[in-house]
């Protein structure tokens, strides 16, 4: 019996059903990484407005209130922008010590009167870093968010500086909360999407944030570590 040769477009569609699933799931996984993300800034927005509509015309905040609905604006328009592609190959390399400053100081107004208090130390002349402003921001915030959230209201260090591996120097940051810490045994777990070390869902969230801000930090090549002590609280550090 003769063989007929077999050519790539005739296997073509016993691939494709595989390829298609694949680029679903990627695709479920980036549709729910977004709606986690805009959450926060999309909760400031309706509270301020919120805030606002109630105010008196000359209110003493109301000028600090269209601040933050300005801030969480143009933050979404950043995460959009980097969801959709909009952040190019070789774009410039990011600001940290000013990007760091301006989150920061967004995060002051969200709690301002809640009791908490964020510190902020950047090492002199630190290094820019070739990483997209829209990635670095919403790890952060995803770091930031968690440690607001797992500590009553206290001081959150958030703290930029340069180290050395070997003869590699790389640019860290490090979100240290006084919370109540996680149990060493959870550790392996704590990054897995949906795993909530509140089993009893006391405190809002989905467990996708600590997910979120590893896949960010990993597909570029870094690395999300932590340490933690219970009862004293957390810092997680990307590098």
């Amino acid at each position: 019996m003769e063989t007929m040769p077999v050519s790539s477009t005739q296997i073509r569609p016993l691939r494709s059903p595989h390829r298609r699933r694949t680029q679903s799931l990627a695709s479920r996984h980036e549709v729910a990484a977004l709606s986690h993300d805009i959450k926060t800034p999309l909760t400031a927005i309706q509270l301020y407005n919120s805030l606002l509509r109630d105010m008196e015309p000359e209110g003493p905040n109301r000028m600090a209130y269209h601040s933050i609905i300005d801030d969480q604006v143009t933050r979404l328009a950043r995460m959009a922008d980097s969801m959709l592609g909009g952040v190019e190959p070789g774009a410039p390399r990011t600001d940290l010590a000013e990007l760091l400053k301006d989150l920061v100081c967004v995060y002051r107004r969200l709690h301002v009167g809640q009791g908490y208090s964020f510190v902020l130390e950047v090492s002199d002349h630190l290094a820019a870093v070739p990483v997209d402003s829209s990635a670095i921001e919403r790890v952060l915030s995803n770091l930031l968010d968690n440690a607001v959230k797992y500590s009553n209201p206290h001081t959150i260090r958030i703290r930029a500086s340069e180290e050395y591996r070997g003869l590699a120097r790389f640019v860290v940051v490090a979100v240290t909360d006084c919370g109540r810490g996680i149990d060493r045994r959870l550790l392996g777990r704590i990054f897995d999407p949906h795993y909530r070390v509140d089993p009893n869902g006391e405190i809002a969230g989905n467990g996708l944030g600590l997910a979120i801000a590893r896949d960010i930090v990993e597909t570029r090549g870094g690395r999300l570590e932590t340490t933690t002590a219970l009862g004293e609280g957390s810092t997680f550090r990307f590098l």
